[in-house]
């Protein structure tokens, strides 16, 4: 780990952010169809759960972040609404998040997207 007030840098970033969500029990629960009522469904831990189904990082295209270009809010605004447009992969507990990376020692976001019913 780096030193108090360091940088950890992009990727140990993302293993903390992965490890601290992971510790999150109703994270680690999905949907999963039930016979009665029909059509119903319950929750369950998922028994293969795995955080990097769910924890990624994105970096922005240099040509974006560069002079001329959107910038790192324009493109990183542009890249979160693809990323939400997306459906959850269904079979997995409903939420995902990402790391948007830019330019090395540069800004950066995370965004967090899940189910409105973990909310």
């Amino acid at each position: 780990a780096p030193p108090p007030g360091a940088d950890p840098g992009p990727d140990a970033l993302l293993e903390l952010l992965g490890a601290r969500a992971a510790a999150i029990p109703r994270l680690r629960m999905r949907v999963r169809d039930v016979l009665l009522p029909v059509g119903g469904a319950a929750w369950s831990t998922d028994p293969d759960f795995d955080v990097h189904h769910h924890v990624r990082r994105v970096r922005l295209p240099a040509e974006e972040t560069a002079p001329g270009g959107p910038g790192f809010m324009g493109a990183a605004t542009r890249l979160a609404g693809e990323l939400m447009e997306r459906p959850l992969r269904r079979g997995l507990p409903p939420w995902e998040m990402y790391l948007i990376d830019g330019p090395a020692g540069g800004p950066f976001a995370v965004l967090v997207k899940l189910h409105h019913a973990l909310a």
